[in-house]
Formats: C-alpha cells, structure tokens, sequence
C-alpha cells in the first residue's frame, strides 16, 4: 500500500503538481505504519531486537521513529490540521472563490457560486441516499475490482456531503474542531491509499498480489466507517441516524481466511522478492539482514530434509531426542545423505546465528557505555 502510494505520489510530482495534502497524507501514513511495522517486528525479533549489538537489526530504525514523527510537524498537528483543514477551503470547488466574491463586493459572481454550491450538495445528498439504499452496486466502474471502485464513489458522495454539512453547523469554527478535522483527514486519506493500490494494480497486474489488495481494501473501508460513524454521532442533529449508519456500514474487517492465504502466499521466495523488491541487501557477511535472508534460504532448502526426519521418526526408525541427536542418527542409519546432513548442519548453525543475542563481558560492556 505505501509503495503503491508512493510510486502515485512520485508520479504527481514528475508531473509538475504540487500535492500539498496528498503530501502530508504520506508523512502521516507512511511514518504511522512504519511505527507499526517496527513495533511489531521488535515484538517477533525479541531479545535479539532489545539488546544493542551488531545482531540487533532493529535498534537504529526504532530510535528514528520519533524523528519521523516528529519532523514537520508531528502527526498528531498532520492528522488533526493539514490532511482536512489546510484543503478545505483551498480544494473546495466554490468557497474559495466564494469568499474572494465577498471580499471585492461582487454579488452577481457571489449568487452564481452560492447556487452552484447548493446544487453541489443536493447531488451528493441525491447520490448518497442513492449509494446507500443499493450500497453502490449500481454505479459504473472499470471491471477489475470493481466493488471497491464503487465503493470510492459512495465514500466520494457521503465525504462531500459530510464536509459541506460540517461548514453550515460549524462555520468558521470547523478548524478549531481538530478531532471532526481528524476524522475527515482519516476518510481522505484512506481514499487515496485505496485509489493508490488499486492504480498500482492496474499498472502492474499480479495475480499473486490480489489477496494483498483485497486486505487493503477491506482495511482501508473499515478505516473509513470508524470516521464515519465517529463524525455523525458529534454533528449535530445527525447523531440520531447513527443506528442507520452501523446497519450498512461501508466496510467491515477483512476475514481470518484471508489473512492465513497471505501468510501462506509469504512462504513463497518469489513473492517476497517482489514486494522487497526496493530493499537493500548488504552482501557483507556480518550485515545482520544478509544473515538472516541467507537463513531463511537455507530454511526453505532443508525443509524437505526435515520431513525426511520427522517421517523417520513417526515410523519410529529413529529415537526421539534433540535435533542434533535425531540428525546425527538419521545420517548413521542413511536415511538422509551425508550432503543433506551437511546442509543441515549449515542451516542449524546459521539459525542459530540469528537468534542469538548479543552479549558481551563485564568490562566490555562498561567501556562501551
């Protein structure tokens, strides 16, 4: 998802735009997931990921995420002021130009846009209703993925609905409303994260990666009805449609199976390779990502080898002890080869390797704090 954002964004910016928004709904998103994804790998790396050494893959990144947080803003000041309010006025297709009508006076220009803006709203309340009633299914859109195309185009509706609603309750005073801005910077954003994913698809088809898009897309709906439900339930008068709201709601959370078709698709070397495509790989030996790619490899190459082993010791060929025992009694009674048995022995070793902590003498220790 934030590769595909990013290869959009990019794009944009070759194209000679200046995406202000867009922008800053990269920085929130592409460093809030980042936060994610490290926290998350500390958790799976444990130990190796806390104890500062050369094994410690994890440590410089997660002493970074606070800058990344923090510079140009923090995201609490991105999500609250600039994805929403810094567009507001200036990405609106009539108030702008509408105050700048009043500033010079002009009452015939003013009327004009003050229709034209009224028409807007009764075509997105019409679609709305529309949208809602048939959950979209009705509307025209390309083939490939195409329920989640339609999907844009309701949140499109209610979001323009949403917005202009907001301004007549809350006027001028909608800025300062930083936890409604939040909401509506959540339902934009995820807009353009599912457009970017989609538009990566289309201009890289893989049928491989089309569980990935369906995850996404699933999430970034959720996403979306979290902020729906959340700004109609403090708008006021409208709280009391909320029950209508949760009963069709946009998007709910993926599936479980989904999730276990991703996971089984990640075993693959293929499948990783094309999404890390743009990931550096130190080729030093003791670069701690070399070693661990290395391992994984060795991994999937002696899996054969292991079942060889756990048949042999389902028929009850071999004694069952620790690995080492089990592989050197295997290789004793040839039902793995002496090849195989040094392959093994070379995956043990680089496991191993990889999973051991960082640890160091007293004294060493002491001199290098």
């Amino acid at each position: 998802m934030l590769n595909a954002s990013r290869n959009f964004t990019l794009d944009a910016i070759d194209n000679g735009v200046k995406p202000g928004v867009v922008n800053s709904i990269m920085k929130y998103h592409a460093t809030e997931k980042f936060r994610e994804v490290i926290n998350d790998s500390m958790d799976i790396l444990g130990g190796s990921a806390i104890m500062r050494g050369e094994k410690n893959l994890l440590a410089h990144a997660y002493f970074a995420l606070p800058i990344s947080i923090t510079v140009e803003g923090a995201n609490i000041l991105t999500r609250n002021l600039m994805q929403f309010g810094q567009g507001l006025i200036k990405c609106h297709p009539y108030l702008y130009d509408q105050v700048n009508a009043l500033n010079s006076n002009n009452n015939k220009e003013f009327d004009k846009l003050f229709f034209a803006h009224i028409g807007l709203v009764n075509s997105a309340l019409f679609k709305s209703i529309t949208y809602y009633f048939t959950r979209a299914n009705f509307a025209s859109a390309p083939i490939t993925f195409k329920r989640y195309r339609q999907k844009l185009l309701w949140v499109s509706a209610e979001f323009t609905l949403l917005c202009n609603t907001s301004l007549l309750f809350f006027g001028a005073t909608l800025k300062k409303r930083e936890n409604i801005g939040a909401r509506f910077g959540d339902i934009l954003s995820w807009c353009y994260l599912i457009t970017s994913t989609l538009r990566e698809f289309d201009n890289n088809p893989n049928d491989e990666h089309k569980n990935l898009v369906h995850w996404i897309c699933n999430y970034g709906f959720n996403q979306i009805q979290i902020a729906r439900e959340e700004i109609i339930y403090n708008m006021p008068f409208l709280k009391v449609i909320l029950p209508l709201i949760k009963l069709n709601p946009i998007g709910i959370k993926t599936k479980d199976t989904l999730n276990r078709k991703i996971v089984d698709s990640l075993n693959k070397e293929e499948m990783i390779d094309s999404l890390c495509k743009g990931v550096f790989i130190s080729k030093e030996p003791n670069d701690a990502l070399n070693k661990m790619h290395h391992t994984v490899k060795l991994i999937r190459e002696s899996a054969p080898i292991v079942v060889k082993i756990k048949e042999a010791l389902l028929q009850k060929k071999i004694t069952k002890s620790t690995f080492e025992d089990m592989m050197n009694e295997s290789l004793a009674q040839k039902i793995i080869s002496s090849l195989e048995f040094e392959l093994l022995v070379k995956t043990q070793k680089a496991k191993a390797d990889v999973i051991n902590v960082d640890s160091f003498a007293s004294e060493v220790y002491k001199n290098q704090k």
